[in-house]
This record gives structure tokens, C-alpha cells and sequence, in this order.
């Protein structure tokens, strides 16, 4: 069988993920000289794996010397790579969840280096889902409101560690999650009904007893924009939500670009089943059943959303509103500055909203 990954130019793919990789944190120069000596997109995943252990190592040698900063930020440059390594549709699964494995091992390493860190694993019964927990600085007096981050189709909780500090930056705990087919769990079939994995979340949350549960907000990218959605919709817990790049409707399966079949072909063990995933996330009507606050990012250069798709979310949604950013692609990495801060301002906002009076 032949691969998106076989099919697929080089230099083409290397330019649409560039944005990405650079937003995920991965030098634009150093990208840019890693892109250029690939033969093939096989070359992909051990080439950013072989950097990813480069900054592993000068990570280690750091910690041994005291030099917490160089080290976090070496840590921080592991993760980024290790994360991007597996963000193209491998055919070899074993291979690339252990890719991200090494990601989320390093994004740990960075996070304990600079705060408090919880595990948030499900309980029993509960859906599959894989996180950490950073509090920000200064909670003392007060368990600090929430964001939830949840990554899309082919992609982990490593990847935007930018807006992750973004928000811890502003007195908001960031819980980080991969659920089922994404990051570490790249290994097992999406799930279509991801708000029974952010419930999961909530509850593990609520346990934990370190946030504050009436202060609980959602922020989904790509795919994950979708899930946050459908979450927001079914769990009223969640107190506002933003999306960036989320799709709605959800494509048809013979609508969906070639790496997002392979992706989500080799992740559901198959075509057939693959196709019934697609299926299933079909939602309709969903932007009216969300009351909460709802961010729509979108970028004007997007094709998956159109501009079209999240102007029709924004003004559906009952509290909508959209931030359309000219020029934006897909994830709206080459637009940073127009959205990121924006949007970590607007999620503290609406968590200060539902502030407990004491």
C-alpha cells in the first residue's frame, strides 16, 4: 500500500508545517536546515528525533551543572521536536507513539523545572486519557481556575506549550491532555464522543482538589476545536470555550485531505473503521447547543475551517464570537501575535467571570 508519507513532496509538506513547527517551538533556522536534507518524508520522524535527543542530552548536562534555565529551555526545545516528529501520518505506529512518548517526557521535565506538577490519569471505567497539570505561581490563597487544552487529530499534549504558558502566565492551572488517538495514545482509535474524556478530565480535576471547579474553561485546536465543542455542549461545568482552526461540519470522509485519511486510517487499524470514526463525529446542530462563551479563532487563509465554516459557528452559537485573523493558516502559526495573547486574555476573562464570592 502506498503512504501519504511516500506520495507525498518533500519540500511542500515542509513548508505547510512550517508554521507549525515553529509555533511548537523548534528553531525556524534549524527547521528549515533539517527540512532541506530529507530525501523522503519517511526521513521525517528519526531526523527530528535525532534533534530532539540533541537537546535531551544538552537538557541533562544543564540539570547536572545547576543551569535550570538553559536546561528548561533545552527541555522545552526536546519536546518540541520529539512532538513534531510524529505529526505526519507514520505508518509505523509503534514507532511514533514512542516519539511522543519522548516528547512528553521532555515537555515534564521542562514543566517541573518551572512549577507545580500533577498526573491526571483516569479512574476506573472512565475513558483512556493521559495529562499533566501545572499550577501557576502564586496559588496559595486560592485553588486558581482551569483551562483545559485539547490537541486535535494528529496531535499531543506537548505541542502548545506556548499558549499553555500563555495562560499560566496569567494565574490559570493548565491541564494538558491526550485522549484517544492522540500523542501518546496515537496507538488507539479516536474518540468521537471526546466529552466523555473532558468530563473524565473534569472530574479527575475536581478530585484532585487543587482548582477551582466553578472555574473550569475549554480551548480546542484543529480537531480538537470540534471536541471542545461537543464538550461544551454536553457538560455545562464547562464555563466558556474557544476553538482555533475547529472544523464545522465535521468533512465527509471523501472531503478530507490525504494525510488526514492516512492519519486517521493508520490510527483506527483501518478504512472501514476509520470511515465509521468520521461518521460518528458528525454533530448536528452543535454550535446551538453551546450557551457557554464561545471563541471562534479562524484564520482568513484556512481551508478547513473557511472563513465561511467559522463565521457560520460564531453566529450559530447562541454567545459567539469570531476573531478572524487575514492571512491565517491552519493553526494560525504564522499569525501568533494576532491571536495568542488575545484569546489567553479572553479565556482568564471568562474564568474570572464565575469567580466564587466569599
Amino acid at each position: 500500500m502506498s503512504w501519504f508519507v511516500d506520495d507525498a513532496d518533500v519540500a511542500t509538506i515542509a513548508a505547510v508545517c512550517r508554521s507549525r513547527a515553529i509555533s511548537a517551538g523548534v528553531d525556524p533556522f534549524r527547521y528549515d536546515n533539517l527540512t532541506a536534507g530529507l530525501a523522503s518524508l519517511r526521513d521525517w520522524l528519526p531526523a527530528f528525533i535525532a534533534i530532539a535527543e540533541q537537546d535531551a542530552r544538552t537538557a541533562e548536562a544543564a540539570e547536572q551543572d545547576a543551569r535550570t534555565a538553559t536546561a528548561r529551555h533545552a527541555w522545552r526545545a526536546a519536546a518540541a521536536a520529539a512532538h513534531i516528529a510524529n505529526t505526519l501520518p507514520n505508518p509505523d505506529l509503534t514507532r511514533a507513539v514512542a516519539a511522543d512518548r519522548q516528547a512528553v517526557d521532555a515537555l515534564r521535565r521542562y514543566a517541573v523545572l518551572g512549577g507545580t506538577v500533577h498526573d491526571l490519569r483516569p479512574g476506573p471505567g472512565e475513558p483512556r486519557f493521559e495529562g499533566e497539570l501545572r499550577l501557576p505561581a502564586g496559588v496559595d490563597d486560592a485553588p486558581p481556575p482551569v483551562a483545559v487544552i485539547v490537541p486535535g487529530l494528529d496531535s499531543g499534549r506537548a505541542e502548545f506549550l506556548d499558549l499553555a504558558d500563555a495562560l499560566l502566565a496569567r494565574g490559570l492551572a493548565v491541564a494538558a491532555i491526550d485522549g484517544p488517538g492522540q500523542g501518546t495514545l496515537a496507538d488507539e482509535p479516536p474518540q468521537p464522543a471526546y466529552q466523555q474524556v473532558t468530563s473524565a478530565v473534569i472530574d479527575r480535576l475536581t478530585a484532585l482538589d487543587v482548582t477551582d471547579p466553578d472555574r473550569v474553561v475549554l480551548i480546542g485546536l484543529s480537531l480538537g476545536g470540534l471536541y471542545a465543542m461537543r464538550s461544551a455542549a454536553a457538560d455545562a461545568r464547562v464555563r466558556a470555550v474557544a476553538t482555533v482552526s475547529g472544523p464545522y461540519p465535521m468533512p465527509t470522509w471523501d472531503a478530507l485531505p490525504a494525510f488526514a485519511i492516512d492519519t486517521l486510517t493508520i490510527r483506527c487499524g483501518g478504512a472501514d473503521q476509520a470511515r465509521a470514526v468520521t461518521a460518528a463525529l458528525a454533530h448536528p446542530d452543535l454550535p446551538a447547543a453551546i450557551h457557554q462563551p464561545l471563541l471562534v479563532v479562524a484564520g482568513g487563509a484556512d481551508e478547513l475551517p473557511s472563513p465561511a465554516q467559522a463565521r457560520h459557528i460564531a453566529t450559530t452559537a447562541p454567545a459567539g464570537e469570531l476573531l478572524l485573523v487575514p492571512g491565517g493558516d491552519h493553526l494560525l502559526g504564522n499569525t501568533r501575535w494576532q491571536w495568542l495573547d488575545h484569546t489567553a486574555d479572553w479565556l482568564t476573562e471568562n474564568a474570572a467571570a464565575h469567580a466564587t464570592k466569599k
